[in-house]
């Protein structure tokens, strides 16, 4: 079960992470790029980056936490 949930966010991450690259690549193709834009889009890969690391550090440490 922990594997399959880690897999499923692991995946969850690469297509978001993917996703913000390739829309921000199109606009700065198309120059109609700006500062918000750009930060924007870094703030939701980081943003992805830290929730999926939470969760699999969660998902890998809490059921040896919770072990008495």
């Amino acid at each position: 079960m922990g594997t399959a949930l880690m897999l499923i966010v692991f995946f969850g991450t690469i297509i978001i992470t993917w996703n913000s690259v390739v829309k921000l690549r199109v606009t700065v193709f198309e120059r109609k790029v700006t500062i918000r834009y750009v930060l924007k889009h870094l703030g939701i890969m980081v943003l992805t980056f830290v929730v999926a690391f939470l969760v699999l550090w969660s998902i890998h440490f809490l059921p040896k936490a919770l072990r008495f």
